[in-house]
């Protein structure tokens, strides 16, 4: 993990998420959604991620700008920027593609992250992204010639569409998020306390800069590493894993998980693919 400052305190604290491609790849594609692995911290990547949204809305966290996702958001995250998802709903599927710039000849940063494009070309993103997962693993040189293409005609259909609305974070606000990533299990009086303001007006700001309230956003980061711990130790008891994800019992994580998923920790791990 890299820690980036700012304001003179803590402003991004970027874990650095290295990507591996099947042999003969020269891409990746995955998803964000219900049942896939989170996006916990905000993170940071070597290669070039092409997203398309799918479904669902929410916000996302790209260097020190918020904007905001809904169905069609097509995302370009150029190397080295730090992103993370920061408030999604219940249904929120996203596809990523993640790649080098020398896949694309003519790959040029583009002057927006994310751009909103027509229903017809959201549907045509979203067969090429199904028909590329269909493949991965098994046709390399079809999956590499399709990521070319797709993320080449992405790159256009971004270019031409329309950029959307966005906000830059406060200093302040980005210093909070920075603190949650680092200790998720610091409370709103504790962050107040450290970024020294009141607790309502840390939480007054929070939600009108990132759309969610500091509770939510606690609780959510709190879920993800413990679904990310889960995937790297997979053998470990769902207690010990609540705690390291910033949990002070496994009531409280059991509530939490529940309303956040719709069914218990327990539930949950028997449903997960690879089990």
């Amino acid at each position: 993990m890299s820690c980036y400052s700012t304001t003179g305190f803590l402003s991004f604290c970027v874990m650095l998420e290295p990507i591996t491609f099947a042999e003969g790849h020269y891409a990746r594609l995955s998803q964000t959604g219900p049942w896939s692995l989170p996006h916990v911290h905000a993170h940071t990547h070597k290669h070039i991620e092409l997203c398309f949204v799918r479904q669902g809305t929410g916000h996302f966290h790209v260097d020190e700008s918020v904007w905001p996702l809904q169905h069609g958001s097509l995302i370009w995250l150029p190397v080295d920027s730090v992103h993370q998802l920061i408030n999604q709903s219940a249904d929120f599927y996203m596809w990523i593609l993640s790649f080098p710039p020398e896949l694309l000849s003519n790959y040029k940063p583009p002057p927006h992250h994310v751009a909103h494009i027509h229903k017809t070309d959201a549907q045509f993103l979203d067969d090429g992204f199904t028909r590329l997962a269909y493949i991965q693993g098994n046709e390399a040189n079809e999956f590499n010639a399709g990521c070319q293409y797709l993320a080449s005609h992405a790159q256009r259909l971004h270019t031409e569409a329309g950029t959307e609305s966005f906000h830059n974070l406060s200093p302040f606000i980005a210093d909070c998020l920075s603190l949650i990533n680092h200790d998720p299990s610091m409370d709103g009086t504790a962050l107040a306390n450290k970024l020294s303001c009141s607790r309502s007006y840390l939480s007054r700001l929070f939600r009108k800069e990132c759309h969610i309230s500091l509770h939510d956003f606690r609780n959510r980061v709190r879920i993800e590493l413990f679904m990310a711990l889960h995937h790297q130790y997979p053998e470990q008891d769902l207690l010990s894993l609540a705690l390291q994800a910033g949990f002070g019992s496994y009531a409280q994580f059991h509530r939490v998980f529940s309303q956040y998923h719709q069914c218990s920790p327990t539930v949950w791990v028997h449903k997960l693919p690879h089990t």
